[in-house]
């Protein structure tokens, strides 16, 4: 499975999309999945897949004006190419105010959890910006793990960026300041 950004054509806003492919790179889906139709930038999207089940999440700017930018997710049914949620809504993992950035997806050990995590900038003033992860059920996507905007993974002081994840490990770099 893999997933983009598609420019809109005329309205330069972006969707995203995704394609279904089999190990020779035959697709199996056509057209491409509408995974993200809303209006505004959706961007910087990330996939894991497993089994018959992909999680997708990415930047979304839909409500930038009064939230900054969100992380948004969507689940697909790989056994029919259908996505879990609607494409002009999808799911918001994340609204808390100022910025949520860099979302990465993977799906847990035991299989039946799909996780995402994020830079999220909420507490910026007063912490710098920190890590967040949402888990959805496998068997119900609508189900958080964590309540609505996700689980602080980390608050260490300074900022904790570009995270990833494998499973339930969630790592960043650190850059530390010796004086």
């Amino acid at each position: 499975c893999a997933v983009w950004e598609h420019v809109d054509d005329g309205s330069g806003e972006t969707d995203i999309h995704g394609q279904q492919f089999d190990e020779r790179a035959v697709l199996l889906v056509s057209p491409d999945i509408d995974i993200c139709t809303a209006s505004g930038l959706q961007g910087n999207a990330c996939v894991s897949a497993w089994d018959d089940q992909a999680v997708v999440a990415w930047e979304d700017h839909r409500d930038y004006s009064t939230q900054g930018i969100d992380v948004y997710g969507n689940v697909l049914d790989l056994s029919t190419g259908n996505p879990e949620f609607t494409p002009m809504t999808a799911r918001a993992l994340s609204t808390a105010a100022y910025d949520q950035l860099s979302p990465d997806a993977d799906f847990g050990f035991a299989r039946d959890l799909m996780y995402v995590c994020w830079e999220d900038h909420r507490d910026t003033l007063t912490s710098g910006a920190d890590i967040y992860a949402q888990g959805l059920a496998c068997a119900d996507p609508t189900q958080f793990r964590w309540g609505t905007g996700g689980q602080r993974v980390s608050a260490y002081r300074g900022d904790q960026v570009l995270p990833r994840i494998a499973g339930e490990v969630v790592v960043w770099p650190v850059s530390y300041t010796h004086l």
